[in-house]
């Protein structure tokens, strides 16, 4: 049986990157036959001042991403051209 995200599982997806100080938000994408979900980083006046690069805040979001769905039983499966958009295998 295919493993489902639903809209409660990016909620508190979102909540937990916000509680670990992250200003980046997860989006699902239904496609044919699999979701696909990718993440949007801040954009520069959204950090207000802080220091984060999207490099860094990319790579936090992604631990944050594989420890969530990992606690669910999920394997997370991010592309190889970015690792934005990343899918549940």
């Amino acid at each position: 049986m295919p493993k489902i995200v639903n809209f409660f599982d990016l909620i508190h997806l979102n909540e937990r990157l916000a509680q670990q100080g992250l200003l980046s938000k997860v989006h699902l994408r239904d496609a044919c036959g699999k979701q696909s979900l990718w993440i949007e980083l801040p954009s520069d006046e959204k950090t207000d001042g802080r220091e984060k690069t999207n490099d860094q805040e990319l790579e936090k979001t992604k631990e944050q991403v594989e420890a969530f769905f990992a606690i669910k039983g999920m394997t997370v499966e991010f592309d190889l051209t970015g690792g934005k958009n990343f899918w549940i295998v």
